[in-house]
């Protein structure tokens, strides 16, 4: 009997040992754990992850001297710098401010000072502390290099700066509603900058810290992740950047979106193509003679069929724009609509208002000669010549080339005559300063909140001072819009500022804005992830990126 009890029992053992491989079916057969599972080493019974491999994304850039994140030359140092660097206010994809080495900011009553409150947990990649006197010295040191730098309109309105705790107080000469969104900048360690190493003075908060500087580039490797690389290689010319794009060699670049266009038939690489923050336009030099008269400005705009010479040159690699107010942009809520309108009988009338008379179908400047004869009697007589505009363009770009030969070409067939002076960036800038053209096509960078100035008269970095390119006096009906845009207490204030600084443009015509060109960010389908979504944020999210993300260079 009691061996039948036995044979009942372990029958029972037996159903039930099956029954539970045949549900959970984790356990190997050969290997079960032991009973006393809470007290043994399991470590040969689990599987361990294998050790990561190495990997290195690879990018490109024209070799330089001055590795500096507070001037860098284009999107792909912009994306490079990222990072390495937090920047003391970071925007989103609509351009609104978020918190990021600054946590909060607030105005004074007097709307010329700003606290900006300093995280205090945010380390360098030496391991030292991120404080207020950091963001303060990047500011100072940023106000040293005057418009050398694309973000000097966010410190050429600072008055003083102070340190108050763990707040940096910043006190302006006029009141600047924008100066949150000017912000966007990334902030130096001053201890690290103050080193003659320049390896040293690379020391930044973001993800990646460098691990070699060379004469063939910069690596960087990310932190807490020793496997995982970035180098971004020196080349000497902008053809030999594109190298880099050739198969086997490419993982990481931002390029233009026809550049990105040459790549699409290629199987290895994947192109996401969004809106630059670089904006063309066609302005007129309101200092020269005939250019200085609105209706002749307003005649000419009537003459351009711009919206057919921008889908004839730039296609699908720009977005149409009216004003220098980027397309992602919240503030395109309070645009006033296009303000440029293809109608030459419109643009004949105008310019019949301001006697320039059409003869032998071409526009005329009436010299007036005024003689007078031995007796004393005076005699006034006209003499009439070809009015004749001067187009100033940069002759290494072949699109803006293009632009100015369409522009050359509409504006002859109505009857005014052109000379196209194509010339170096360089020179360019130089002839803008002398005020030495009629008209100019150009582009400028205009990424974050604009500047009423900006956005009325348009600029261009030089030497030692902000071009503008329009050539507007400062002292007209744009001075009185930028102080009220500026010392608006409220956003939707600014908006209605910026609204009427759109309304000017509209009626007094300085420029003809054509549109932001696009970008690719072209990188290879081995890279999991997503890169270039829009123009605030090139690399996606790079915090998280593993060597398991992309092509293995290792073993």
């Amino acid at each position: 009997m009691r061996n039948k009890q036995r044979i009942k029992q372990l029958f029972a053992y037996i159903l039930i040992i099956t029954l539970f491989f045949s549900v959970t079916g984790c356990i190997p057969e050969e290997n079960g754990l032991p009973a006393h599972d809470d007290t043994v080493d399991l470590s040969e019974y689990i599987d361990l992850y294998p050790e990561e491999k190495e990997a290195v994304i690879l990018s490109s850039a024209l070799m330089t001297t001055d590795l500096n994140p507070l001037k860098p030359s284009g999107e792909n140092d912009v994306a490079f710098y990222q990072l390495l660097y937090k920047n003391i206010v970071d925007l989103d994809e609509n351009q609104q401010c978020i918190p990021s080495v600054a946590l909060e900011w607030n105005i004074q009553e007097d709307l010329k000072t700003w606290r900006f409150v300093i995280a205090d947990n945010i380390e360098f990649s030496d391991g030292s502390l991120l404080t207020p006197n950091d963001v303060l010295f990047t500011l100072e040191t940023l106000k040293g290099y005057g418009t050398n730098s694309p973000y000097y309109s966010a410190v050429n309105n600072i008055k003083s700066m102070e340190v108050d705790g763990n707040t940096l107080v910043i006190n302006l000469h006029s009141e600047d509603i924008t100066l949150p969104w000017k912000m966007n900048i990334p902030v130096l360690s001053k201890k690290a900058y103050e080193s003659l190493d320049q390896e040293i003075q690379l020391t930044g908060t973001g993800p990646f810290k460098v691990e070699s500087i060379d004469e063939t580039g910069v690596t960087l490797k990310k932190i807490n992740r020793e496997k995982l690389f970035y180098k971004m290689q020196f080349v000497s010319t902008e053809k030999d950047a594109m190298e880099i794009l050739k198969p086997g060699n490419n993982s990481i670049s931002v390029v233009s979106a026809r550049e990105g266009d040459l790549y699409e038939q290629r199987v290895d690489l994947y192109k996401n193509t969004y809106t630059g923050s670089e904006f063309v336009f066609i302005a007129f030099n309101g200092n020269a003679q005939y250019m200085n008269k609105q209706n002749i400005r307003n005649a000419i705009s009537c003459f351009l069929n711009v919206e057919d010479m921008v889908n004839q040159v730039y296609g699908e690699t720009m977005v149409r724009a009216e004003y220098p107010v980027h397309p992602d942009s919240f503030l395109l809520e309070w645009a006033i609509g296009a303000i440029h309108k293809f109608d030459p009988e419109n643009g004949k009338a105008l310019m019949k208002q301001e006697n320039v008379p059409l003869y032998s179908d071409v526009y005329q400047k009436v010299i007036t000669v005024t003689t007078t004869d031995a007796e004393g009697n005076t005699t006034v007589s006209y003499r009439y010549t070809p009015l004749r505009l001067r187009i100033l363009v940069n002759a290494y770009d072949p699109q803006k080339m293009e632009i100015a030969q369409r522009l050359q070409s509409e504006l002859e067939g109505v009857g005014i005559q052109t000379v196209i002076n194509a010339q170096s960036s360089v020179k360019v800038k130089e002839l803008i300063s002398r005020k030495e053209y009629d008209i100019l096509v150009s582009s400028v960078s205009l990424s974050v909140v604009p500047d009423p100035f900006e956005m009325g008269m348009l600029y261009q970095p030089g030497d030692d001072k902000m071009l503008n390119v329009c050539n507007l006096p400062s002292k007209n009906d744009l001075t009185a819009l930028g102080e009220k845009t500026y010392k608006a207490s409220s956003l939707s204030g600014m908006m209605e500022g910026l609204n009427d600084v759109q309304m000017f443009v509209k009626n007094n015509v300085p420029y003809i804005g054509l549109g932001y060109k696009k970008v690719s960010c072209v990188y290879s389908r081995t890279i999991t992830g997503s890169f270039g979504r829009d123009t605030f944020s090139f690399f996606r999210d790079p915090e998280t990126w593993t060597a398991d993300n992309f092509e293995y260079t290792g073993d």
